[in-house]
């Protein structure tokens, strides 16, 4: 009996990897769409010789492709950590770097919100880690701090070391997190629409991906918050041995 469900497990196993596969090829060529229409509606925008009636509509057109763009660069993520791909971990001693280049990804949105990012990194906190999921981590997390923050606020990402691991923190003063949610945003049974301080949309998603990178790098996310003033997302990986 166990020899006759071996081909049958064998064929859903093909199939669930022709379909992340598939996602996966199609994600890629929506993101250059997606990409193009943000290019070109963010410089139509910004044209000083453009009528103001089309201003909004522009601007609503680039948002919806930046919420979009980043779905999709989510699910690419996803699809890939869902198949074969796990990725070759190297020692991370260049984590100011990397976070950089997260912050200017999103150089236009905390631009738009005026927003205060602080950067206090010491690269000698050596760890182990993907660079490429280690990138996807923090700039999910960036971006959750960005849409959850109040215009003129702070963003602050730090780093720290204990004999146990390396934590980063990223924190920002906003709205914070209802105290009923927190035990369910790293959960994928629980997926809900939420609203940033400018009407950016979410499903939540970015945080289940975040903490499964997390975990698939050995590492553990955890999130303090006080409903109204601030959240702090702190993601820990074992000290290299």
């Amino acid at each position: 009996m166990e020899n006759q469900n071996k081909p049958l497990e064998s064929e859903l196993l093909t199939q669930l990897k022709q379909k992340d596969m598939l996602i996966a090829a199609l994600s890629h060529d929506l993101l250059n769409s997606f990409n193009s229409i943000m290019l070109f509606s963010r410089k139509l925008s910004n044209d000083e010789e453009l009528p103001d009636k089309f201003k909004k509509p522009l601007n609503t057109i680039c948002k919806s492709s930046e919420r979009a763009y980043s779905m999709l660069e989510n699910l690419i993520v996803w699809s890939r950590y869902r198949t074969t791909y796990v990725g070759e971990k190297s020692v991370i001693n260049n984590l100011s770097q990397i976070v950089s280049a997260v912050i200017d990804m999103y150089s236009d949105k905390i631009s738009d919100k005026s927003l205060i990012v602080n950067v206090i990194i010491d690269d000698n906190h050596c760890f182990s880690a993907n660079e490429e999921q280690l990138f996807s981590i923090l700039r999910n997390l960036l971006s959750n701090a960005i849409k959850f923050s109040n215009s003129f606020d702070l963003i602050l990402v730090t780093n720290s070391s204990t004999n146990e691991g390396v934590s980063i923190l990223v924190s920002n003063r906003g709205v914070g997190i209802p105290p009923e949610r927190i035990d369910t945003i790293f959960s994928p049974d629980v997926i809900k629409k939420y609203q940033g301080t400018h009407g950016e949309y979410g499903l939540g998603f970015g945080l289940i991906l975040t903490k499964e990178l997390v975990e698939n790098n050995g590492g553990k996310i955890s999130c303090q918050s006080n409903d109204g003033k601030d959240t702090t997302f702190t993601v820990s990986f074992p000290i290299i041995g």
